[in-house]
């Protein structure tokens, strides 16, 4: 992890471009520590939520004049490619001299793809995906983790430590997607594991708070079992307990699940687990519940009181 600061916040011009789920509570926070300069999205309606309707551009153009440094955090690995390498795109609007930030997940060569073609306009990259989720993204929270041209990196950690608490630099581009990649599979396991031995626990005569105070005191403890155990109303405000309110939608848990199995033949490695995760997630997409927390895979395993879903969510 490094935290030390190159150069003061207020010096770094940002433009930001997609403004959804995680991308709105970002782009918040970077306007109320002075550095959003200007924003862009297809919706905007969304963009006007920033609280700014100054800050909108009609164009990416627009966007570039006033910008020196860009974060994109866009849904799909098309709209990224059209975003920054399209006829239309950032390396097409004379990008020389100008940096970018992309803090979705990718898969590696896409990243690498970018790296290749911002450089080739006489720009600089860095990819920086994000852990946390839209609670952490409100926060301010996150977890960032970077890699590409370190000192790309050293120039504009003052914006990345406004969006997050830890950040890390991991290497050159691909490192940080392979990292973000592996945790997702992580997390999206465990999630469904919690699920299945919620499962097991829930229909006995035991009182849910005790159950979840040992569980958490043993060794199958994580993060995901006190954000995610499926028993609406036991952990305040996490998703279980709003009605499955994303958190991490199943959906995109899913997209992230895939690039793994992408990145799992590619490297040659043998994955039940991932297999068995990508099935369950997979399972949810068809069933209609995609926009929900990924903890409302327990809507498929076993029997819970998570029956009940209530309503969909909407988009922060």
């Amino acid at each position: 992890m490094d935290r030390r600061r190159s150069r003061k916040p207020e010096k770094l011009r940002i433009g930001f471009v997609g403004v959804g789920a995680m991308g709105l509570p970002m782009a918040i926070n970077l306007r109320q520590a002075g550095l959003l300069k200007s924003l862009f999205d297809l919706n905007s309606d969304r963009a006007r939520m920033v609280g700014d309707p100054e800050l909108l551009a009609p164009g990416l153009s627009d966007l570039l004049a006033g910008s020196d440094v860009v974060i994109t955090m866009l849904p799909t690995e098309d709209a990224l490619r059209d975003i920054v390498l399209g006829a239309d795109g950032l390396v097409a609007n004379s990008f020389e001299g100008k940096t970018l930030i992309d803090m979705a997940t990718t898969s590696p060569e896409l990243s690498q793809r970018l790296d290749r073609g911002v450089r080739s306009a006489g720009g600089r990259y860095l990819e920086a995906p994000v852990s946390g989720g839209t609670d952490g993204a409100r926060a301010g929270t996150l977890t960032i983790i970077a890699a590409g041209d370190e000192g790309t990196y050293r120039d504009v950690a003052p914006a990345l430590e406004v969006l997050g608490e830890r950040v890390f630099f991991v290497g050159p581009a691909g490192a940080a997607q392979i990292l973000k990649i592996a945790n997702n599979l992580l997390f999206a396991s465990n999630v469904a594991a919690i699920a299945e031995a919620w499962s097991l626990v829930r229909p006995q005569a035991i009182d849910p708070a005790i159950a979840l105070e040992v569980l958490t005191a043993c060794s199958g403890d994580s993060r995901a079992l006190r954000t995610r155990v499926p028993e609406p109303g036991l952990v305040p405000d996490a998703p279980p307990s709003r009605g499955f309110r994303p958190g991490f939608r199943a959906r995109l848990a899913l997209k992230d699940l895939s690039l793994a199995r992408d990145l799992a033949q590619s490297a040659g490695s043998t994955t039940p687990m991932l297999e068995a995760a990508h099935g369950l997630y997979s399972g949810m997409v068809e069933a209609g519940l995609g926009d929900l927390d990924l903890s409302a895979v327990a809507r498929l395993i076993g029997r819970t009181d998570t029956d009940a879903v209530g309503e969909r969510p909407r988009d922060v």
